[in-house]
Order: C-alpha cells, then sequence, then structure tokens
C-alpha cells in the first residue's frame, strides 16, 4: 500500500463511478482514481502494473468476474497477495451470506453505500482517513 498511490475503485455502474469521482473531487485527495468495471481486467491490470495502489474499492457486482472472485484471485496468488492492498466492499448487497463471503476472504471492510452525495462523501472520507493514518506493512 503506498499512500500516495492510486485509488482502485472496482464498479460497473456510471453513475456509481460519477458519485465516486464527485465524493473524491470533494475530499480534495491528489490520489489518481482508477476505475474497472470488469474483474478480469483489473486482476490483468494489478499482475502487470508497476502501481502500488493506495486502496481498492470494490462493488461486488461486477462484469466477468464479481468482487468476492476477484478478492479469492488476489488471496490465490503469491506476487498479487504480497502487495497487501488493503480491500474493501462498498456495495448495494447486503446479505449475511456475502458479509460471511467477504470476511472469509479477509477483506478489511464491508459497507453498504449511501446513495446521497453527502452520505457517500461521509463515508468515504471515514474510510480514506482511516487507511491514511494506519500503519502498514507495505506504507
Amino acid at each position: 500500500m503506498a499512500k500516495n498511490g492510486p485509488i482502485i475503485i472496482l464498479e460497473e455502474d456510471e453513475e456509481e463511478q460519477e458519485l465516486m469521482r464527485e465524493s473524491m473531487k470533494e475530499l480534495d485527495f491528489a490520489n489518481e482514481l482508477k476505475f474497472f468495471s470488469d474483474g478480469e481486467v483489473f486482476i490483468d491490470y494489478l499482475k502487470t502494473t508497476a502501481d502500488s495502489p493506495f486502496v481498492i474499492i470494490s462493488s461486488i457486482y461486477l462484469t466477468g468476474i464479481d468482487g468476492l472472485e476477484v478478492r479469492k484471485k488476489i488471496q490465490e496468488n503469491d506476487f498479487l497477495r504480497r502487495k497487501a492492498i488493503p480491500y474493501i466492499f462498498l456495495t448495494i448487497k447486503d446479505d449475511m451470506g456475502a458479509i460471511t463471503a467477504a470476511y472469509d476472504l479477509t477483506v478489511q471492510g464491508y459497507f453498504l453505500k449511501r446513495y446521497s452525495q453527502a452520505e457517500h462523501t461521509k463515508q468515504l472520507k471515514l474510510i480514506m482517513e482511516y487507511w491514511l493514518h494506519c500503519r502498514h506493512v507495505n506504507a
């Protein structure tokens, strides 16, 4: 985790992507935002990039493979797992099965999406500030 590295957003819905852009702009984080709607494309990027992402914020619903499968692929790959990038779900899926599956894959958070801009921005501020202040093995 590089605190100045890109913030990865795994989200297939364009309206949700725009909500994320607006919230991050309002919060004035200097990190570049990188959006992926397809889980397989993201895994390929992560395997080949020289970037050291700051955090991954993922929906469960993605094109190709879903967010849970993305996390599983990261955990099963030694190279990707050692990058130790915080992986957080920000999703509409509110069921205990998905929450349990996510934590079984050692995610660092599971949050339900907020739909007002103000609530969404507040939620992202809490998530981002936590990771900005957190000590981390790859910081």
